[in-house]
Parts: C-alpha cells; sequence; structure tokens
C-alpha cells in the first residue's frame, strides 16, 4: 500500500475496476488457524489483562510401611501459578470521502477500495500472527526476529524451552514445565529418514492425564516445505499403481503418521518441526472474536479509518506435552 499521501489517495480510486479480475499473489494458506479452529483452541471473550492458570508439578512422597509404622506428613506444594500478558497486532488505513468527490468518477471504485483493504488486512494480521506461532515473542529476552514490533505474542519456542522463564516460571526450577527440545542424533538424518525422528519426537510428547488414569497424545505435526518434501519422498512407495492402460499414478500428498496428520506451513521455519498437543493450547483474547475489523469516523465527518488488529495470546498450559524439533 503506497504511503497515505493526497497524490497517492487520489491514484488509488481513479482506478478502474479495482477488484475485478485481481488474482492474489500474495497470501499463504493459514494451516496453524485451521487447525486451531478444528480443535476448539481459540478462546474469545476471556477478560483480563493477563490470563492466569496452574499446573501441577509435584507429588506426595511414598514409602513403603509396615503395620506398625506411623506416618509421617510432610507439606508439598501440588503446583505452580503461571500468568502470561495479552499482546497483539494492528494495522490500519485512513480513506478520505473528499477524494471519491475530487478523483472518483464512480463511487463504485471506492467502494471497492474499501472491500479491498477490509479483505487484506485481516489477511495480513492472520499472517503476523502464522509468523510469529512459532517464535519467541519476548521470551529469553529475544524479540524473535519479528518484523512486527516490540510486543508480538510469546510462540511455540517460546514457551517449549528447556532453560529460561515461560509464563512466570523459571523451567530450570519447575522442571515439570520443560519443553520436549530435540535435536542431534536421529535428528540430524531427518533427510535421509524422517521417520525415526518423528517416532522419537511423538513418545516423548506422551502425557497421562485424569491423574494418571488417561492418557493424551500429539494430534498435530507442523513443519516447513523442506520438511515435508523428505517426508513426501520418504512416505511415497517405489512401485506406480497403474489406474488404465495410459495412465500412471504414483506418489502421497496428505500425511498421517502415528495416526497424527502431518501439516506443511509456509510460516514454519526451516529445518525444523513441531509437535503439538491440542488440549495443552489455547489462543485467548478478551474480544469476541479473533480478529477484529472495523470502519468508523474519526478525526473529522471526511474521514473514513479502518482498524484491524488482534489482541489476545498463545497460552500452552503444559509445554512438556509439545515438542521443538531441530532437523539437518
Amino acid at each position: 500500500m503506497p504511503t497515505q499521501t493526497a497524490a497517492a489517495r487520489a491514484a488509488l480510486v481513479t482506478i478502474a475496476d479495482f477488484e475485478k479480475g485481481a488474482q492474489d499473489s500474495e497470501s499463504d494458506p493459514f494451516v496453524e488457524q485451521k487447525w486451531m479452529r478444528a480443535n476448539g483452541i481459540p478462546k474469545t471473550n476471556k477478560t483480563g489483562i493477563t490470563d492466569d492458570w496452574k499446573a501441577m508439578t509435584a507429588r506426595g512422597t511414598v514409602d513403603a510401611m509396615t503395620r506398625d509404622a506411623t506416618s509421617t506428613f510432610s507439606v508439598v506444594n501440588p503446583g505452580v501459578n503461571l500468568s502470561l500478558a495479552n499482546a497483539g497486532y494492528k494495522t490500519s488505513e485512513v480513506i478520505h470521502e473528499t477524494d471519491i468527490a475530487e478523483n472518483s468518477g464512480s463511487k463504485q471504485q471506492i467502494i471497492d477500495m474499501l472491500q479491498n483493504r477490509l479483505e487484506w488486512m485481516p489477511e495480513a494480521i492472520h499472517r503476523a500472527r502464522a509468523s510469529d506461532f512459532y517464535g519467541y515473542g519476548i521470551a529469553q529476552g529475544q524479540t524473535n526476529g519479528s518484523s512486527f514490533g516490540t510486543n508480538p505474542i510469546i510462540g511455540l519456542r517460546g514457551a517449549i524451552i528447556t532453560s529460561g522463564t515461560y509464563a512466570g516460571q523459571n523451567v530450570a526450577t519447575e522442571t515439570a514445565l520443560k519443553g520436549q527440545v530435540l535435536s542431534g542424533g536421529v535428528h540430524q538424518s531427518f533427510s535421509i529418514e524422517p521417520f525415526q525422528s518423528l517416532t522419537q519426537a511423538i513418545l516423548a510428547c506422551y502425557r497421562g492425564t485424569d491423574v494418571g488414569m488417561g492418557q493424551y497424545e500429539p494430534d498435530g505435526i507442523f513443519t516447513g516445505v523442506t520438511n515435508f518434501g523428505y517426508l513426501l519422498n520418504a512416505s511415497n512407495e517405489p512401485r506406480r499403481d497403474v489406474s488404465s492402460a495410459d495412465t500412471l499414478k504414483t506418489g502421497k500428498t496428505n500425511l498421517v503418521f502415528m495416526g497424527i496428520p502431518i501439516f506443511m506451513s509456509r510460516f514454519c521455519p526451516d529445518k525444523m518441526y513441531f509437535v503439538l498437543n491440542s488440549k495443552f493450547i489455547q489462543d485467548r483474547t478478551p474480544f469476541d472474536n479473533h480478529i477484529q475489523a472495523r470502519s468508523k469516523k474519526e478525526v473529522s465527518p471526511l474521514v473514513m479509518n479502518l482498524l484491524c488488529f488482534y489482541y489476545g495470546h498463545l497460552r500452552v498450559t503444559l509445554p512438556r506435552a509439545h515438542a521443538f524439533v531441530t532437523t539437518d
């Protein structure tokens, strides 16, 4: 979008058929958002500046006993308190209604322009969230290499850690909060044999629930284009299936390993993948929708302001149920 000067706006509104026939050459699929919606991860209308929850990190001591033994009680704190503050992203446009009268032969052109902005502004916000979904955020004193300002959400690499602080707790002290951060060994031969790496990472993420009476396993794996290509090559069978005399079919496009779907994301950094459990992730916001798109008059009756924003946080409630894997 050009700088918002009168000349730039004049050039925009005089474009005939602004919207018609335009091809989308910018966007990428937001597989992260689709997976979260399918698993009920987005949580709206969650009030408060911060979000607090508790994680069980300790259990009582058990001793073998004889019938004449007496019990010695010791107080054990069964859990720790965790807290995350909201962060977010915004984008805005300003359109002057005087431009309609001065530069537009038809009001349809400015309507097309408004429609275009209102459609693409949420795409820009989703892109920022999808990029920082895999990032550090402000955890560990890093800014994620993000180009979206100084207050991005704390993403997976800021939550799945083995040292440092997440949600107000030092994971070196509260070791039950340590995530599965894996590299080396079988992960360094991912390009040749990826399934040994996947098996180790998935098994590391199996966790109990219901005080040990149940078990949760991961339900989503996200990786970039390069690693997904390695997985396709390794999974494609060497034979070809003949469907007719002149047609040969081979190759797989959808991958499921150990019952877990594998998603290719162009937002996932190269040479890494993430094994996730949707039961222990929430995307929370105090608003009624995750992406807010608004159009209203501001400054004067002649100014239309378009605003689109996300404000909330990604809550990884149990980091040890997820894995962040670095590959070759």
